[in-house]
């Protein structure tokens, strides 16, 4: 007995033997039968899940709005959860501070985890530019 139901959409993971929906397909089940056997679309061949294999998956509904999502909405959602949001400018990113303006012709990110060992990377090259600074100053006091 399968777990689906008329009016589910599903996605076709595996067609079936002598089936007519493609794999990659998204549609809907249009028939459910009692021995689990589904049909997905209105195709006559169009069997899945029973006598004729296939394999389908379901496709998470999603709300529908009259309204395009807005264009940064992905970032929007990820900072509402406590993300770091970063704008692209003047050729690099900065951070965003505070609430970001989701302006719609600017770039916008989650800012990206810092691998820790960059971290030590960036300590050590600015104790090495220190030196590297005194020893100028050094070669400058002898040079005159």
């Amino acid at each position: 007995m399968s777990n689906f139901k008329v009016g589910d959409k599903v996605r076709v993971l595996e067609e079936a033997v002598g089936g007519d929906v493609q794999v990659g397909t998204i549609d809907v089940i249009t028939y459910v039968c009692s021995n689990g056997v589904v049909r997905v679309g209105t195709g006559y061949a169009s069997w899945f899940l029973g006598f004729s294999g296939g394999k389908l998956e379901l496709v998470k509904a999603e709300a529908e709005y009259p309204n395009p999502p807005h264009i940064h909405h992905k970032e929007i959602i990820a900072w509402a959860k406590g993300a770091q949001i970063q704008w692209f400018g003047h050729g690099k990113w900065f951070d965003s501070g505070g609430k970001p303006v989701w302006n719609p012709s600017v770039k916008y990110r989650v800012k990206p985890p810092v691998d820790p060992r960059l971290l030590v990377l960036n300590e050590k090259l600015a104790e090495i530019q220190k030196e590297l600074s005194e020893i100028n100053k050094q070669i400058g006091e002898i040079s005159k």
